[in-house]
């Protein structure tokens, strides 16, 4: 029987989907694994916590330029990942405790911080369990790289090779895609869902969807969606913003158009299979699960950083269009879907691009690494 421990946060819902739907790929190879899953948070803390999670959302909020320029900025890797180790310096011992305590024979990490941590022990010599790490973005920051990671699991060649360019080894990268859960390798059909959710067979409906952290999605979209003249209905998940759920029931309703508002949904796979086209801010979770079910995706509302980077890479690989404005959401939704071409084009980039069964790829991945004898790391 393997042990695996992983780490994710709460920081970002997609870390700790990604977390949950490698642990459950792994359970399905190996049904005998043990499984424990950390939110690395709860180890830091309840004062560095608050800390890390408002310093984030607040600098994405209200200072969103300069949070790109720490993510793309190499020269001061060095002295935020200082700043970053002082600040951790007893956490690390949580972290130290929480691993002594499981004995894992691999450690799974799809969060920087956890992942920075853990590494800083092993090169103490403090942790000999195998590191792999996950990354949930189509882009990769110049903090992921560390010598005391063992294996890492990317979205794409360009994740590659931007880790091998910070010098990581070829042979510790797998291009795997983004972990999302099984239920995307056999999603339900169209007019399934469709059946299921209780949507009319005819007619375009729309998939709007906010972030797990209250960031992205506004009124003013709900709003242009259904000023498209060829939009039959919304879909809209609100996640945690409750002050947008509010915004959007409250909105006057739209003749011959309808709309359902939801905060979170159970059997999500059933909204994205029951919808023509998903409106959303490029999360790499999101984007990856939209991928996989061969979504045509309008993005809007990127965060600076990591999903500046996601709606690069989807709009060059032809997954993805962009909207800057209401209007602008507006207009792309009439064109493209009274363009029935670019749609049919735009599902078959989407599938080109969507990876179902990556988690699997990562668990088979992180149960090589745990049959591996666990022994002092080795710089190569």
């Amino acid at each position: 029987m393997k042990k695996v421990l992983t780490f994710s946060t709460n920081v970002s819902a997609g870390h700790r989907r990604a977390a949950e739907a490698v642990a459950n790929a792994i359970l399905a190879t190996a049904p005998d694994a043990e499984i424990v899953q950390h939110d690395a948070m709860t180890l830091i803390g309840d004062g560095r916590r608050k800390f890390l999670t408002e310093t984030y959302l607040g600098i994405l909020k209200y200072r969103p330029s300069l949070w790109n320029h720490l993510y793309h900025n190499k020269s001061l890797k060095k002295g935020i990942s200082k700043f970053f180790r002082i600040l951790l310096t007893q956490t690390a011992e949580r972290f130290e405790a929480a691993i002594d305590q499981h004995q894992p024979d691999v450690i799974v990490c799809t969060q920087v911080i956890p992942a920075k941590v853990i590494a800083g022990l092993k090169e103490l010599c403090r942790v000999k369990a195998p590191l792999l790490v996950v990354a949930t973005d189509y882009g990769i920051h110049p903090y992921w790289a560390d010598p005391f990671i063992d294996k890492y699991a990317v979205p794409c060649d360009d994740a590659a090779k931007e880790l091998h360019n910070d010098n990581i080894p070829a042979d510790r990268i797998h291009v795997t895609g983004i972990p999302v859960d099984s239920v995307f390798e056999t999603p339900p059909s169209r007019s399934e869902a469709r059946k299921e959710l209780g949507i009319p067979q005819e007619g375009r409906y729309i998939l709007a969807m906010g972030g797990g952290n209250g960031l992205g999605l506004e009124a003013e979209h709900i709003a242009a969606i259904e000023k498209a003249d060829n939009v039959d209905g919304v879909l809209v998940i609100s996640g945690c913003n409750k002050e947008l759920e509010k915004q959007v029931r409250e909105m006057p309703s739209v003749p011959a158009k309808e709309r359902r508002v939801f905060s979170m949904v159970n059997e999500i796979e059933k909204y994205y299979a029951a919808s023509d086209m998903l409106v959303s801010k490029p999360g790499g979770l999101t984007m990856s699960e939209a991928t996989a079910m061969s979504m045509p995706i309008v993005m809007i509302s990127p965060l600076p950083g990591q999903e500046v980077r996601n709606a690069k890479f989807l709009k060059a690989s032809g997954v993805a269009l962009e909207a800057q404005t209401s209007e602008e959401l507006s207009a792309v939704l009439r064109d493209v879907l009274h363009d029935e071409a670019r749609l049919i084009s735009l599902r078959q980039a989407s599938r080109r691009v969507g990876l179902p069964w990556a988690s699997r790829k990562i668990a088979n991945i992180a149960l090589e690494m745990a049959k591996a004898e666990n022994t002092e790391f080795v710089l190569s």
